[in-house]
């Protein structure tokens, strides 16, 4: 699956109280929902200013590359200069403690915990962050982890201005106000679209509407990310192993719609194979075995794995997996796979 694939501690009390009854044509009170919406937006936008500066410092690990111009002296100098490169401290320091993939690019927020029930843990403490202080405060605790000194070198490069409270809840509204025009579209047999390009409007909530609830149900819940990868039914399919009886597809969520919409279900399967899609599901009640699963068979699919030469790539994605699987038992909520959400963008330097 090219792309991002993302791991969600799916909260079907969230989706019962808020999307269901959008679905169902009534209307919702999201007052809460905006609340910790705003807050994780808070804590995703200054944690990720961490994340870049992080990012940035890596790329000296490497000495400069050679310039294709200039006088022989020139180059010549570039070339002595790039033998003698030695990267700073902090960059050395980072090199070896910091895995792009997990702590840069995969786990929410900015987390170095080693366990997964701390990495949980340290995702309630940023949802609870009460302003940027306070993140500030539990970035500095995760840096520290790793080296005494990365507190005093690191600060958070600025990514553009802080979210607006008014603006965030009204792009989240606006979400929330298509789910409904398009379920009542869908309902009255309509069609919908732009003008000029309008499709039934049941086609379009069958291929469209899981993956906009999950992705309404992202903005309020952290979630983990891998890129160019499968997801567990298909990372079991590759390596020969049996996927474990709890992981379904989403269809058991959406269940209830299947006699207005019985197209809805139709898409819905346990493998990533399109953008915007639902994959693997476990419920609430099925994680104590999936996490089972993950201890009992993680070790054999790693060795399948490292057999075609992507050992590395899936020993990070079983980590994701079995922290995202961990902080919804610690919650209470399912297991869920989606693809083509990912977190906030690093800047690219190279742009």
């Amino acid at each position: 699956m090219r792309g991002a694939v993302s791991f969600h501690p799916f909260d079907v009390g969230l989706f019962g109280v808020l999307l269901d009854p959008l679905i169902e044509g009534k209307k919702v009170n999201p007052e809460d929902y905006l609340d910790i919406c705003f807050r994780k937006r808070v804590a995703d936008w200054r944690s990720s200013g961490y994340r870049a500066t992080i990012q940035m410092l890596l790329e000296e690990v490497e000495p400069p590359e050679l310039p294709t111009e200039g006088s022989v002296w020139f180059r010549l100098r570039a070339r002595v200069e790039r033998l003698e490169y030695k990267p700073a401290a902090v960059v050395k320091t980072l090199s070896e403690q910091i895995e792009p993939d997990l702590h840069l690019h995969g786990r929410p927020f900015f987390i170095t915990e080693g366990s997964a029930d701390r990495v949980g843990r340290f995702c309630d403490e940023y949802l609870a962050a009460k302003d940027v202080n306070a993140i500030d405060g539990l970035v500095l605790e995760q840096l520290l982890r790793l080296d005494r000194t990365l507190g005093r070198e690191i600060e958070a490069e600025m990514m553009g201005s802080p979210p607006a409270a008014a603006t965030v809840h009204a792009e989240l509204l606006q979400r929330l106000k298509e789910i409904f025009e398009l379920a009542a579209a869908a309902r009255q047999d309509g069609d919908w679209g732009n003008v000029g390009s309008t499709r039934p409007a049941r086609e379009v909530l069958a291929e469209e509407l899981p993956w906009r609830c999950v992705e309404a149900h992202a903005e309020a819940v952290p979630f983990w990310v891998a890129h160019d990868v499968d997801g567990l039914a298909g990372l079991c399919e590759a390596t020969g192993i049996e996927p474990p009886p709890c992981l379904v597809s989403a269809r058991p969520l959406f269940a209830h719609f299947a006699e207005p919409f019985p197209a809805l279900l139709e898409r819905l399967s346990s493998d990533l194979t399109t953008e915007r899609q639902l994959g693997g599901y476990v419920p609430a009640n099925d994680i104590p075995e999936l996490l089972t699963f993950l201890a009992e068979q993680g070790a054999r699919i790693i060795q399948a794995a490292t057999r075609h030469g992507v050992g590395k790539i899936c020993s990070v994605l079983l980590r994701k997996i079995r922290e995202c699987a961990t902080f919804a038992s610690l919650h209470g909520t399912g297991y869920l796979e989606a693809s083509s959400l990912d977190h906030p963008p690093l800047p690219d330097n190279d742009a």
